[in-house]
């Protein structure tokens, strides 16, 4: 039986009437989506998503692109732009006018940085449904000092205009200096990545007149992942334009095989030449990077250097009668 219809309620102490106001009910969550991807399983409903990439990368340009696919899809877009220079802006804005969805920033005479960041507050204080509105944040480093812990203030708006039905996308720069496995560290303090619902790295490959840049889910070093994120790669022509590939690149792997390959050119050569008479073991494989005089690439970077190029330059796969070994095959070598 109901107990609250026993009015057992008008018997409880104001402490426990104080932690049931909090409580969570079935008609609080009726309005609750699960998961809901509004462009290729890359951005989801009401989510906060954050992209963190290196300077001149384009993460800019994809932006702009992916506001005009929401704002086509029926979504209203608004891009707050406070980190383009004028002349810029003025080719931002003919993008938006072509895109349909809203350029803001404080061009006109007698408006400020400061005005455009309290519109946000102010937004997040109204009683907005916010369900078909989605908002780029460019740079997350204009709207808040990401490096200080007082940041976190503003990262709770963000995630309270999500709960009135916002989608947001914040872009944000990578630190100068990179982490294990040569990976992407967002610049600011922990409160970053632990405030968001989806974060992506993401990494350039240059080729000619075009690059590609590809994201990486943080969810595999510690980052927060509410969502099933997928990783798309996008193709930034010479003129600016942008494209989603059909297929995914690693650029991430191209580019830190390119800087091993010309770093490490000879030690490379060297253990291809000793493959090349036939499959080695990890020892085997190691010495034979190594010099007449015992110079060149130590265990560590040897052992590396077979791991990365692995795929590439040659395969390294168990050797289960061996005691499961290592052991390495030149590509296109027979065994």
């Amino acid at each position: 039986m109901d107990k609250k219809g026993l009015g057992v309620d008008d018997e409880k102490e104001d402490w426990e009437k104080m932690m049931d106001r909090f409580e969570v009910t079935s008609e609080l969550v009726r309005d609750i989506e699960d998961a809901r991807s509004i462009f290729r399983d890359f951005i989801f409903h009401q989510q906060y998503h954050i992209w963190v990439a290196e300077p001149n990368v384009g993460k800019t340009a994809i932006a702009n692109y992916v506001a005009k696919q929401l704002s086509d899809d029926g979504y209203k877009v608004w891009y707050i732009n406070l980190d383009a220079s004028a002349p810029d802006l003025k080719y931002y804005q003919r993008l938006a006018e072509e895109g349909d969805y809203q350029l803001l920033a404080p061009l006109a005479r007698g408006q400020s940085e400061a005005e455009l960041v309290r519109s946000v507050d102010y937004l997040a204080k109204s009683d907005a449904d916010l369900k078909e509105y989605v908002l780029f944040l460019d740079t997350l480093k204009k709207f808040t000092n990401v490096i200080s812990k007082d940041s976190k203030g503003f990262y709770k708006k963000l995630r309270e205009l999500t709960r009135k039905g916002l989608t947001v996308i914040a872009l944000a720069h990578a630190n100068k200096y990179r982490g294990d496995d040569d990976e992407l560290i967002p610049e600011g303090t922990g409160d970053l990545k632990a405030d968001c619902d989806n974060m992506s790295l993401m990494y350039k490959a240059s080729e000619g007149n075009h690059s590609t840049v590809s994201t990486v889910s943080d969810d595999t070093k510690g980052g927060k992942k509410r969502a099933s994120l997928k990783d798309l790669s996008f193709r930034l022509n010479g003129d600016r334009s942008v494209a989603v590939l059909g297929d995914y690149v690693d650029t991430k792997h191209h580019n830190e095989t390119r800087e091993l390959l010309d770093e490490h050119g000879e030690a490379i050569e060297a253990a291809k030449a000793a493959l090349a008479d036939g499959p080695l073991s990890e020892s085997q494989f190691v010495k034979a990077m190594k010099n007449e005089d015992g110079s060149g690439p130590g265990r560590r970077l040897a052992t590396k250097l077979g791991k990365r190029l692995a795929g590439a330059q040659w395969t390294r796969e168990r050797n289960h009668s061996r005691n499961n070994a290592w052991m390495y095959t030149l590509i296109d070598t027979p065994r």
